[in-house]
């Protein structure tokens, strides 16, 4: 019985072979667009590692400089957010970190570009990285800019081989660093983390950073609960409008915010400064 209707069938979709090819087409790539969106969905709004906390942790991810007549937008700057983010309410973690910027090293003659990410040592424990060799640094190693690294396995594999990376020396931009821990790789979708090699935010070169109120940042603060998410959104816009505006006689106010996971990514979906999550789960959800 099964078979026959399955030969009705074939012989019905035959007679009109083109608008079956089309039909056919269309519905196996509406069903591949949505399998890779619910992917990225997957990847960017659940808990993978080493972001393994992503239903209380948020992120300052954009600040601008507001003006009557002018504006710049661009990631935060490493003084806003070590000024103004710090013990807000209900936050156990919180680290600041560089984005990932291109590093070039020599090994053997060979030419390696890595993504490095400067971060501090809470970085570590906001975020839960599966070490494979040795460990991360510390506060210390922070605080005086020591010339330590870790990197992922697929780096190791680079630039060492299959042998252990632990005390082996890095090359790259006039510096040398000491690799003291290796980590499984890390997805490029997973932005806040992502990189091939993380060394002490102390190791740049220049520390005008330290004094930027825009540029080259991105924090990640880790919640005891989800429900202490509006007030320290409150409270961090609070201290913003309290702040001294930068350049006073082109901007006269601040801008940044916190975002959770689902926030960003409905920006991303549905434009910056567009939250939508309900209707982007709504819609994913079906």
């Amino acid at each position: 019985m099964l078979w026959s209707q399955i030969r009705l069938a074939f012989k019905v979709l035959m007679r009109r072979k083109f608008f079956t090819a089309i039909s056919l087409f269309g519905i196996s790539f509406t069903l591949a667009v949505l399998m890779v969106f619910a992917s990225l969905f997957d990847q960017t709004i659940g808990s993978h590692p080493p972001e393994d906390f992503r239903d209380r942790t948020m992120a300052i991810y954009d600040a601008g400089l507001i003006g009557p007549h002018s504006e710049s937008n661009s990631s935060p700057g490493f003084h806003l957010l070590d000024r103004y983010a710090r013990d807000l309410p209900g936050v156990e973690r919180m680290s600041i970190f560089a984005e990932p910027r291109p590093l070039t090293s020599w090994i053997d003659g060979r030419k390696v570009e890595l993504q490095i990410k400067r971060t501090d040592s809470a970085f570590w424990q906001v975020f839960r990285f599966d070490f494979v060799e040795g460990a991360p640094y510390t506060a210390d190693d922070d605080e005086q800019g020591a010339f330590v690294a870790v990197i992922n396995d697929s780096t190791r594999r680079r630039l060492f081989g299959d042998v252990p990376a632990v005390g082996r020396e890095i090359h790259g931009d006039g510096r040398t660093f000491k690799v003291i821990g290796v980590v499984r790789d890390v997805s490029m979708l997973l932005k806040l983390t992502f990189a091939e090699m993380w060394a002490p935010i102390r190791t740049m070169k220049s520390a005008d950073y330290e004094r930027q109120w825009l540029g080259g940042f991105n924090a990640a603060l880790l919640f005891g609960s989800s429900s202490d998410f509006d007030a320290a959104r409150a409270e961090f816009a609070a201290r913003l409008e309290s702040a001294p505006v930068p350049e006073p006689e082109t901007y006269d106010r601040i801008e940044a915010g916190l975002s959770s996971t689902i926030d960003r990514f409905s920006e991303e979906v549905f434009g910056r400064g567009n939250r939508h999550p309900r209707l982007l789960l709504l819609v994913v959800g079906g």
